[in-house]
C-alpha cells in the first residue's frame, strides 16, 4: 500500500495454498486477475468472495482436517499429526480424505 503501485492482486487463502482473485468479465474478455489500485471497490469484492468461502466452508482447517498417508493409509487427522508420522516413518506423501 505504502509503495503507491498503479496494479493490484488480491489472493484468497484456503488453509493451505493461495489463488488469486479472478473476475470473468460478460465481454468474453480474459479473465482479470490484476486490478486499478485506485479503485477500492476491489477491495470489498474479495473480501466479500472470502467471506463465501468461508461460509461454504471452502477452506482447509489444518488442526482438523483429515488426511491418509499414502504409503501406508493411516488415518491421520491435522497437520501436527501427519508432521510426527512424517518423523516417526519416514513416509512424506499425504492425501486429503
Amino acid at each position: 500500500e505504502n509503495e503507491n503501485y498503479s496494479r493490484r492482486v488480491f489472493l484468497i487463502y484456503d488453509g493451505i495454498h493461495y489463488d488469486p482473485l479472478g473476475v470473468i468479465n460478460s465481454d468474453g474478455t480474459p479473465m482479470q486477475t490484476v486490478f486499478d489500485s485506485e479503485d477500492d471497490g476491489w477491495i470489498a469484492v474479495a473480501h466479500q468472495v472470502g467471506d463465501e468461502a468461508r461460509k461454504m466452508n471452502q477452506f482447509t482447517n489444518l488442526n482438523k482436517f483429515t488426511l491418509r498417508c499414502i504409503s501406508c493409509g493411516l488415518p491421520l487427522i491435522g497437520q501436527t499429526a501427519a508432521t510426527q508420522h512424517a518423523e516417526e516413518t519416514g513416509h512424506i506423501n499425504f492425501g486429503e480424505v
